[in-house]
């Protein structure tokens, strides 16, 4: 889907594969005892389970699935 201002909503499959790769990263840390990846990867689902709640209902559901989208991309950032 994309909007008027050219923003390409995430499909299911995007965001399935994204999810699995959260996963995955949390689990090798995990096994690895990498604790600042953990921090960060836990830092990282915290903001994007913030994104579904953000703005309290001021943002187009476009903007706000555009906040959630980018909350889920950046899931697996260092």
């Amino acid at each position: 889907m994309v909007s008027r201002r050219g923003f390409d909503a995430m499909n299911n499959k995007q965001r399935q594969r994204k999810y699995e790769e959260f996963l995955h990263a949390v689990n090798t840390a995990m096994v690895c005892h990498n604790q600042e990846r953990i921090a960060k990867l836990l830092d990282n689902a915290f903001k994007w389970s913030y994104s579904h709640r953000v703005g309290n209902g001021t943002y187009t559901d476009r903007e706000q699935q555009q906040i959630v989208d980018q909350a889920t991309e950046r899931l697996t950032e260092e």
